[in-house]
């Protein structure tokens, strides 16, 4: 079943990107909270 492989990794690999953006939004997101708090 070398097929479901291929998707089963397709998937891990879609998995890690959503995983990898949404991580980035909230560091993004919390960078802007704390210059928002100390504006400097």
């Amino acid at each position: 079943m070398a097929w479901m492989r291929v998707i089963l990794s397709c998937l891990l690999m879609l998995l890690g990107i959503v995983v990898c953006y949404f991580a980035m939004g909230m560091v993004v997101d919390t960078g802007r909270f704390i210059s928002d708090a100390h504006p400097w």
